[in-house]
This record gives C-alpha cells, sequence and structure tokens, in this order.
C-alpha cells in the first residue's frame, strides 16, 4: 500500500487505487491533524490578540495622563497668569 502524505503538513494521502475502507483511518488522521493545528494557531491568535489589547490600552492609559498633566499645567499658567 503507497504511503503518500502531503508536501507541507506530511498529512497521509488516500491513494485512488484504495478502497474507502483502505483509507479511511488515514483520512481521519488527515483531518484531526488539521483541526489540531487550526485550533493550536486560534489560542495563539488570541493569545497574541489579548497582549497586544494590553498594550494599546496601557499606551492610551500613558498618553491619556501625560495630555492631563499638561492641561493641567496650562491651566496652572493661566491661573498664574505666567504667559508660559
Amino acid at each position: 500500500m503507497p504511503d503518500e502524505h502531503t508536501p507541507l503538513l506530511r498529512l497521509p494521502l488516500p491513494h485512488p487505487d484504495h478502497l474507502l475502507v483502505d483509507d479511511v483511518l488515514r483520512l481521519r488522521e488527515a483531518l484531526t491533524t488539521v483541526d489540531t493545528g487550526f485550533a493550536q494557531q486560534r489560542t495563539e491568535l488570541q493569545t497574541a490578540l489579548e497582549a497586544t489589547t494590553v498594550a494599546v490600552a496601557d499606551a492610551l492609559d500613558e498618553v491619556s495622563a501625560d495630555t492631563t498633566r499638561q492641561i493641567r499645567r496650562l491651566r496652572l499658567n493661566q491661573l498664574l497668569d505666567l504667559g508660559l
């Protein structure tokens, strides 16, 4: 029985000359491998998105705090009429 695989993922391929009963386990293995790969990629993507969301929120907090400090400084300067 030929043991052919896809070039990139090395998934087992059914053979055109085989009966389905001969290849059903190979097809199940291939589908399970693809499903597992997608699940792993989804988990990695979710983790990356969460980290990005936290980083963006932290950056926005920092910009907001800096802007608030600048506004307070301007108000104080106006209040004291320092013209700075």
